[in-house]
């Protein structure tokens, strides 16, 4: 199954309260990493949302404007073997 990747830029008091809100909205998992420049937030759906619908609905959950975003497919793909792949015989 593909999943759709949003990302936003945020300050960290805006993404804690984005990261509830992006839930409520649709998506089915957040990630946060703080950063220098702020808080990176990364939202998974499923491929066939609406990602500037997802992030209007949670800016309105949140009680603030709709910040900027970017998007993009995330394709399926067997993890445990990628992760395997990085390790050699012990």
């Amino acid at each position: 199954m593909a999943w759709l990747s949003i990302t936003l830029e945020l300050e960290a008091a805006q993404a804690e309260v984005l990261s509830e809100a992006i839930i409520e909205a649709g998506a089915d998992s957040v990630d946060l990493q703080p950063g220098a420049s702020g808080t990176r937030l990364t939202a998974l759906a499923s491929s066939g949302c609406d990602p500037r619908a997802l992030v209007a609905a949670a800016a309105r959950l949140a009680g603030v404007p709709a910040p900027a975003f970017r998007a993009g497919q995330l394709e399926d793909a067997d993890w445990v073997s990628r992760a395997r792949e990085q390790f050699g015989p012990i």
